[in-house]
């Protein structure tokens, strides 16, 4: 028994996992004034919003929609989201609408039994203006595959080579918006 109390501290810090954490730390400071439905905009909601991540609350599908494809563009505003998935159902807080930020998400109480793959269109005044070509196939982070897209005089090769591997950002129309 004696040797089991020696080990038991190393047990608690087995529970972490290392690879989750750094994901997180290079997501960067959170915002001084805290969490926030339009907070993080533009990154990975699901590290932190589902069962492994711990923050609340829990989603099942979450990202940001950008007005244009412009490095610092705003937030698409006025924009609905609509799912369905491979049973053919959807949340049951239908429709998903983006906030001032862009961002948008579905907890986990709104759609439980959400199947893979799910399919994805963009609506604006009732019309359709963009359909997801492919499928969602396995990560309800949106912004984990369509990253913002880098610029800028800190453009280095790394964000390069991140570029090469993610789709773009989402985001209404391809004209600039300043």
């Amino acid at each position: 028994m004696r040797h089991l109390l020696r080990f038991a501290p190393l047990l608690f810090l087995s529970c972490s996992d290392p690879v989750h954490d750094q994901r997180v730390n290079e997501l960067g400071p959170e915002d001084p004034q805290g969490p926030s439905p339009n907070h993080r905009r533009g990154q990975p909601c699901l590290l932190c919003h589902d069962a492994n991540g711990g923050s609340k609350p829990e989603m099942v599908v979450g990202g940001t929609i950008f007005a244009s494809s412009d490095f610092d563009a705003p937030g698409a505003e006025d924009v609905t989201v609509q799912f369905v998935d491979a049973a053919g159902g959807g949340p049951l807080n239908d429709p998903v609408t983006v906030g001032p930020s862009g961002n948008f998400y579905v907890l986990k109480t709104d759609w439980p039994d959400m199947t893979f793959p799910l399919k994805v269109r963009l609506l604006k005044g009732g019309s359709t203006v963009q359909s997801m070509r492919t499928t969602i196939n396995r990560e309800g982070s949106c912004n984990y595959c369509h990253r913002p897209n880098p610029q800028g005089p800190d453009y280095t090769d790394q964000d390069r080579e991140v570029a090469r591997r993610y789709y773009g950002q989402i985001y209404l129309n391809a004209g600039a918006t300043k």
